[in-house]
């Protein structure tokens, strides 16, 4: 029976404090700043569509009431135009304060200044904005409780008969848990929704044997390094003789391989350089902003040496050797294609004075040094081909 007790109160703490909130924090920050335009936009639109309606019926009753609100949420929508569209800090701070005032201003309207319809506008809100907010729930859930003390309060304040009084409470309450459990199950269905979002985005610009970035993923995050300035190591990696591996030990000693050595370079470079399957045997690193060339040469070096521990067979020796071609780019390479012409102009002078090792330069973007190598490397390929 404890144990039973005691999972379902771990569920519900799970339940009121996800333990994955903090991943997406960014993304609900995101999702907030959406949902509260859209409430200042809709505001704007409904009140507006019940304010003529009750002009062309005559019933005037409520158009004061209806003015306060179009009055609110013009003014809301203004201060977010003036403010930064794209800066997502406090939206989340921004939507729980829209939702105080409109809880505040729709209670003093249904309570004390127009009793006579009862407490619809505040239930309603009660019901429906709580929920949009995306944030742990507890956090809502204290939200909904500071609101339910001030709901008691102003309607022991404002009304006057014992019997509507209780009345107004119990379905403030009977509300209250209602958008309690809609909190709950909005944040949860959010946050899988989003996991699976980036669990399939992962997969999209990932390669799922060796679980680095794939050429498509790659080369975008480069790209968009290179051609933003960012400095950094452009690096070309190529398996000696990946043919002979597969051919002499089989293809699943292969992908072996291939895992033994994008974990070798997980080793030698930091988290936060670009590291990439570009295909087959071949693999790219943009170490970022490390531009001293002693100290790439040092990490090429100690990469060469990290994959011979790699063996293949111990009776023989036979291991695992890498080529490298690195070019260091200064902020003067235009574009990821600029950089890879280099290094792979540098790999293939590797492989050609006997493998297993590096070449690495530091020169600046030169356009007619980019040319000259491109149509060596076009040639080169061409004889490839021929062969």
């Amino acid at each position: 029976m404890k144990g039973l007790a005691a999972e379902y109160l771990e569920k519900l703490k799970n339940a009121l404090d996800p333990p994955t909130f903090n991943e997406y924090r960014d993304r609900a920050r995101e999702v907030n700043s959406e949902t509260l335009m859209h409430l200042i936009v809709g505001g704007i639109v409904l009140f507006s569509i019940d304010y003529l309606f009750q002009m062309i019926i005559g019933h005037r009753t409520y158009f004061g009431y209806c003015f306060y609100f179009l009055i609110l949420f013009v003014f809301l929508l203004g201060c977010a135009e003036l403010g930064d569209r794209n800066s997502f800090r406090y939206a989340t701070a921004k939507l729980y304060t829209l939702t105080i005032v409109l809880l505040v201003l729709a209670a003093v309207l249904n309570l004390g200044v127009m009793s006579d319809d009862g407490v619809l506008l505040y239930m309603v809100f009660l019901a429906v904005l709580p929920p949009l907010i995306f944030d742990k729930p507890w956090h809502v859930l204290v939200l909904i409780a500071v609101m339910d003390i001030m709901y008691v309060g102003a309607v022991e304040a404002f009304v006057d008969v014992p019997e509507d009084a209780l009345r107004y409470i119990l379905y403030g309450l009977l509300i209250s848990v209602v958008s309690m459990v809609l909190t709950v199950q909005n944040v949860c269905r959010r946050l899988q929704s989003i996991s699976q979002t980036s669990t399939a985005s992962a997969y999209a610009v990932h390669d799922p044997l060796t679980e680095l970035l794939n050429r498509r993923g790659g080369q975008e995050t480069m790209n968009a390094l290179i051609t933003s300035g960012v400095p950094g190591a452009f690096i070309i990696l190529d398996i000696d003789d990946f043919k002979r591996v597969n051919d002499t030990y089989g293809h699943k000693r292969g992908d072996e391989v291939l895992v033994g050595v994008s974990g070798k370079m997980r080793e030698c470079f930091r988290t936060q350089d670009v590291l990439m399957r570009y295909g087959g045997d071949e693999f790219m690193i943009y170490a970022v902003r490390m531009v001293d060339r002693n100290t790439i040469e040092e990490r090429l070096r100690n990469l060469n040496q990290s994959v011979k521990s790699i063996v293949l067979n111990d009776e023989t020796g036979d291991v695992i050797t890498v080529s490298i071609g690195c070019c260091v780019n200064d902020s003067t390479y235009p574009s990821y294609e600029s950089c890879f012409t280099i290094a792979d102009h540098l790999l293939y002078k590797t492989k050609q004075t006997g493998k297993d090792g590096f070449r690495c330069v530091d020169y600046s973007y030169d356009e007619e040094r980019n040319r000259k190598y491109q149509e060596e490397l076009k040639k080169a390929d061409e004889g490839s081909a021929k062969k």
